[in-house]
């Protein structure tokens, strides 16, 4: 039963993740929007170094360098004109990228756990709920 919790809970991180990025996506451009959101494997690469005790190496160092360069630039850019809206898109933007990287982070402990058949099933379901 405890499984089933925590699976649920990676499942409603995951609802986080579509939501925000749903408002991002009423507030700016999809230009900047994308790139922003793929940078949930910033937090990824976080916390399966922490949770799961995965090696470092100096490739995946300066691939996530890369990757932060370029979202600050295109970010920068983007605050620089100071629109209101894309600055709400921004903020909403990196928090689905905070919690998409929390939830695809456990989506493989989640299958292994309860099944890919059971977890995609729980996932769909939880996402019905929620919204």
């Amino acid at each position: 039963m405890k499984q089933y919790l925590l699976v649920v809970t990676v499942c409603i991180t995951s609802y986080l993740g579509l939501f925000f990025f749903n408002k991002a996506h009423q507030h700016g451009p999809i230009a900047l929007l994308i790139p922003i959101c793929s940078s949930n494997c910033v937090v990824s690469f976080i916390l399966t170094a922490i949770v799961f005790n995965t090696t470092i190496t100096s490739n995946k160092v300066i691939g996530l360098i890369l990757v932060l360069v370029g979202v600050l630039l295109i970010s920068y850019w983007d605050y620089i004109k100071n629109e209101p809206s894309t600055n709400k898109c921004m903020r909403y933007s990196f928090l689905a990228a905070f919690f998409w990287g929390i939830s695809y982070t456990f989506f493989q402990w989640c299958t292994q756990a309860v099944g890919v058949n059971y977890f995609s099933f729980i996932l769909e379901f939880t996402i019905l709920i929620m919204t």
